[in-house]
């Protein structure tokens, strides 16, 4: 998931400016046979009044996105009171691991099926850490979540983070006993789930109108009102929805999607089969990226209707799902 507020909000800003500008040249511009000197005053004050609202727009955003760069809001259980602390950031000391996600559920994988893979990968690996959400834009390096704090070391994406905590010895190489072919095997299909799948979840999250509210809530609830109104839904919802657009993700019909969907699954389930893991009877570095898309799409079905239908077709997947969640989240 991208967020990136204080880039995004960058860019709108110049879109503004220069649409701005163009009004006024347009304004401006005046026939040699009849210059009006009242109505180049007038576009003059009119280009200024613009440009000073644009500027006092972007001051009030970044003020309100300053303001709680201070704070980290902790969502509390949703099945007890469903309130929201508010706590001020500690910053991670050489010994501390944090794992910056969303808010979580109470005894539910994350919302994001890369958060969810990095948790269940430290769970396993049997590396302390504290989970915490993110709380402003300068939390995310690269505008998006997962990161890791570590060492000192801020790290992102939870593929080289994963590389890099076994490259440490401080993880097992989960695929020290595979084959080549199965090591290649593997990694197709773990570029199938998140380089095709995870688009999915853009797709219906965020590019889908009814859903949107959904969405909204389960990431965002705990941010104050101001940024879910401006930040969130004019800057970050709009850039997402470009990217889902740019890739080609939200070009496909739906029936065209569903095929698509219909045929990753399959293919998933058909490599499972009866094992205990998708690479047979021990875990591998594809089984934390299966989990977590799973998950997801199983666990948040109000936020990917569609996702979880075609998940829920294969017995073995929700079964796989379903077991693999009691050992690594709930244990």
């Amino acid at each position: 998931m991208i967020w990136d507020p204080s880039s995004a909000l960058a860019d709108d800003a110049r879109d503004v400016a220069s649409a701005v500008a163009h009004e006024a040249l347009a304004l401006l511009t005046v026939s040699e046979d009849s210059p009006h000197p009242a109505r180049i005053a007038a576009a003059v004050v009119g280009a200024s009044l613009a440009a000073a609202a644009v500027a006092a727009a972007v001051a009030l955003v970044l003020l309100i996105l300053g303001g709680i760069s201070d704070v980290v809001v902790e969502t509390a259980s949703r099945s007890t009171a469903g309130t929201v602390r508010v706590r001020p950031r500690t910053t991670p000391t050489s010994n501390h691991v944090v794992l910056v996600g969303f808010g979580q559920r109470s005894q539910w994988p994350q919302a994001s099926p890369f958060v969810c893979k990095l948790d269940a990968f430290l769970r396993v690996s049997g590396i302390k850490f504290r989970l915490e959400p993110a709380r402003s834009a300068a939390d995310l390096p690269t505008g998006k979540v997962p990161v890791l704090h570590f060492r000192g070391e801020v790290l992102s994406d939870s593929h080289f983070i994963m590389k890099r905590l076994v490259a440490e010895g401080l993880a097992p190489d989960f695929d020290a006993d595979l084959t080549a072919a199965e090591r290649a095997r593997a990694e197709c299909l773990r570029h199938t789930l998140e380089s095709v799948v995870y688009w999915g979840f853009v797709r219906e999250r965020w590019c889908n109108d009814a859903i949107w509210p959904h969405t909204e809530a389960e990431y965002f609830a705990s941010l104050p009102w101001a940024v879910r109104a401006i930040v969130i839904r004019f800057v970050v919802r709009p850039g997402v929805v470009r990217a889902a657009h740019a890739v080609g993700v939200s070009r496909y019909t739906p029936s065209q999607w569903e095929s698509i969907l219909a045929d990753c699954f399959a293919s998933l389930a058909a490599q499972l089969g009866t094992n205990r893991f998708i690479m047979g009877d021990r875990i591998s570095t594809v089984d934390f990226t299966a989990f977590g898309i799973l998950a997801n799409c199983i666990y948040y079905e109000e936020l990917n209707p569609v996702m979880a239908r075609h998940a829920c077709m294969h017995t073995n997947l929700v079964e796989y799902t379903a077991r693999l969640h009691r050992e690594w989240i709930r244990s």
